[in-house]
């Protein structure tokens, strides 16, 4: 007799958190890779399940007080935050040289 294993539940999703230097693309793309594989879902649930597991920053903050009500939203307003992330960080990165010179 073969093992069967388990199907996920949103139990699952809450094993899902953001590590300390993780992208938002990165966290966004994990969480939406095993959120698919759960059969009974509620969209409010992963929406809330999905912040819960964020590190605090300010596009978490933005989540909570500008209360999202899918996942779709989600994923549009961490598209624009990425594209935002990716103009500033070169900047950053630059800024960083300058300063070691």
């Amino acid at each position: 007799m073969a093992n069967k294993l388990k199907p996920m539940g949103i139990i699952d999703l809450f094993n899902i958190k953001q590590e300390e230097n993780e992208l938002l693309n990165s966290y966004l793309n994990r969480f939406f890779n095993i959120s698919i594989h759960i059969h009974k879902s509620n969209e409010e649930i992963f929406v809330d399940v999905f912040i819960i597991g964020f590190q605090a920053n300010p596009f978490s903050e933005s989540l909570i007080h500008n209360k999202v009500e899918s996942m779709r939203e989600i994923q549009s307003k961490a598209l624009s935050h990425i594209e935002a992330e990716e103009v500033v960080s070169p900047k950053k990165l630059k800024e960083k040289c300058q300063q070691t010179l």
